[in-house]
Parts: C-alpha cells; structure tokens; sequence
C-alpha cells in the first residue's frame, strides 16, 4: 500500500510537470508567432526605405527600355513608395526618403519625355526629308500628305503605350499632368512643322484656282481645313486619349462666340 500511494505521488508529479512543460511549451509557441508577426510588420515596413538603391540601378539600367512592362512596374514601384511616405510621414526618415523617390519620379518623367521627343524627332525627319526630295514634283506632293501621316502612323505604337501611363497617372499627379501638357505640345509644334506647310500650299493652291470665285474658294478652302482636321484628329488619337488644351481653347473661343 505504501508503494502504491508513492507510485501515484510520483505520477501526480511527472503529471504536473508534464502539464507545466505543455503550457510553457504553448505560451513559447505563442511568443515567437507574435514575435513572427511582429518581425513580419517591421519588415514589411522597411521594405519601401530599402528600394531606393534598387529602384535607382533599374532606372539608370542601360539595358531598361522606357517602352517596356519592366520600365512600367519601376513606375508603379516608385508611386507606390512615394505614396506610402505620405501616408506615414510621421515615421522618421520618412521626409528624407520621400524626397528621394520623388527624385527618381523626375528621372523616369526625364526619360520618359527624352523618349518620346526622340520619337517625335525621328518621325518629324523622316517627313522633312521625304518633302524635300519630293518637292519639285507637284503630283508627289499632292499625295505625300497622306505618306506624312504614315509616319507618325508608323510610330505610334513605340509611344500609345507610353503615353497611355503618363495619362493615368496625370489625372491624380501634377508633375505627370504637367509632363502630359509637355508631350501634346511637342507632338502639335511637330506636326505643325510636318503640315503647315502643306496646308498652307493646298490653300494658295485653292486661291489661285479659285481667284475670281469667292464661293467656290470658301468652299474649297473649308474642305481642305475640314479634311486636314479630321485627318489630324485621328493621328492624335493614335498617340493620346485625352483632349489636348489647344483644343479645348478652340472649343471656348467658338462657344463663345455662337453662344454669346
């Protein structure tokens, strides 16, 4: 009998310290998952003060092409961080970093604008050059205005992309909105320099044709301009789908006038 009650004092306390083992073995589980989370919270914050270095050597790359998804995802990176600073800009160093990646947002709008000009320059030649070799030839130049427009045609899809992400994000960031103002004015200062001339030529042309003849010049000259915008309007939509300002100048200056 005496053996039995120490046998079972000796189970009660292997028992005890077997439930004792369990609960700190569980309260030691619990510790490191809160200390998981907790790591995890840290990190996951860290993550947006620690891409500015990599952010920078992707934009500086010479191999990262502006018109490529890998370009876009540094662009959407880099409004994501910056974004972020500004939601939490009562961390630390959050002003200092905030102030680095809207230095890396000015290097991708740099390039994205370098980009695109050089497009535009090179379409913009292609034309000049094809006016000058066809210019002594009437005929040729009568029908290289439609040529003209297959240039910029041409070039259109090395930039509709391109565009496209600046447009988005213009409607919520000024400096894109102010890079989106940049690009229409350079595309119209080309295309002016493309068509002007033409337009102008079909137009004395029209003049001359049409010297003693008022009704039929402005019939002529209105039909020249109706064609020519129509044909302009549709090339711009190739490359933006947002009105330009000069545009919407237009639109004013006529509301007012039929309005008012």
């Amino acid at each position: 009998m005496a053996d039995l009650n120490k046998l079972s004092e000796q189970y009660e306390l292997v028992s005890n310290k077997t439930n004792a083992l369990h609960k700190m073995s569980e309260q030691l589980l619990a510790d490191q998952n809160k200390l998981s989370s907790i790591g995890d919270n840290i990190k996951q914050k860290l993550h947006y003060f620690t891409q500015v270095e990599h952010l920078s050597q992707r934009l500086n790359s010479p191999t990262m092409s502006v018109n490529s998804e890998s370009f876009f995802i540094v662009l959407a990176k880099i409004d994501e961080c910056l974004e972020y600073m500004k939601t939490n800009s009562g961390f630390k160093e959050s002003h200092t970093y905030l102030v680095k990646y809207r230095h890396l947002q000015s290097r991708a709008i740099s390039l994205i604008r370098s980009y695109v000009n050089h497009v535009l320059d090179h379409a913009t030649e292609q034309v000049l050059t094809t006016n000058e070799e066809d210019s002594t030839d009437q005929e040729a130049m009568e029908t290289a205005y439609a040529v003209y427009f297959g240039k910029f045609q041409a070039a259109a899809p090395k930039l509709r992309m391109v565009i496209s992400e600046v447009e988005s994000r213009a409607e919520n960031n000024a400096e894109y909105a102010s890079l989106l103002n940049e690009l229409q004015r350079e595309y119209c200062a080309r295309r002016w320099r493309v068509s002007g001339a033409g337009v102008g030529a079909a137009l004395a042309s029209a003049g001359a044709t049409h010297a003693r003849e008022h009704a039929a010049l402005a019939r002529a000259a209105t039909g020249l301009l109706a064609h020519a915008c129509r044909d302009e309007c549709a090339l711009y939509a190739h490359m933006f789908r947002t009105p330009s300002p000069a545009r919407e100048s237009v639109y004013r200056t006529i509301e007012q006038k039929t309005l008012h």
